[in-house]
């Protein structure tokens, strides 16, 4: 988390304001958009013979999630550098001066803002996630991805991160439902 709020300040302060605004908003909107446009990359992935529910339920999610992102961001560039122009050629240097160092300054203060829903948004995917690998976890001798998922799922719940992401879970009865019957047939297979 630590690693993440330096690195994403730092790239705020050189990005500068304008840009990590858009960035800020963007993972909000594509957060809240994520779900709902499932459906349509359900059917775009479908087009490339992705058709396993599993897959497609982790997939069209992400890939929604990162298409409205990266809208965002080309948004962000393009008000930024007719921004950036104004400043530079029509602008007095004082001025010019001016917004570039309150441009930097507020940019590392939002790009904090977006390293905290970022680490938000990773926590809800260890979350559930850790939901699944939790309850098939037979020990030892579990694969080190299951192990991984097991170790970030715990490391959450100890920081008490989880109690923080609860709110933003996605409310899908089937799937803890699913995993639950799925946990209790790998756990028990004379069932």
């Amino acid at each position: 988390a630590l690693f993440l709020f330096i690195v994403l300040g730092a790239a705020g302060y050189y990005q500068g304001a304008l840009r990590a605004a858009f960035t800020l908003v963007g993972l909000i909107v594509a957060a809240l958009l994520a779900l709902p446009l499932s459906g349509v990359f359900k059917a775009i992935l479908g087009i490339f013979n992705l058709e396993h529910p599993v897959l497609l339920a982790f997939i069209a999610p992400f890939a929604a999630y990162v298409i409205v992102l990266i809208c965002f961001k080309a948004g962000g560039l393009a008000t930024h550098r007719q921004v950036d122009t104004y400043f530079k050629y029509k602008a007095s240097d004082t001025l010019r001066l001016l917004y570039d160092r309150m441009n930097a300054r507020i940019g590392a203060v939002v790009g904090v803002l977006n390293a905290f829903v970022y680490l938000l948004l990773i926590s809800i995917v260890i979350y559930v996630i850790g939901y699944l690998t939790i309850q098939v976890r037979t020990g030892d001798k579990d694969p080190f991805v299951i192990r991984m998922a097991n170790r970030l799922a715990e490391d959450l719940r100890q920081t008490r991160m989880d109690k923080a992401v609860a709110a933003f879970l996605p409310k899908s009865d089937l799937y803890y439902d699913g995993v639950d019957v799925l946990a209790t047939i790998f756990l028990n297979p004379l069932i």
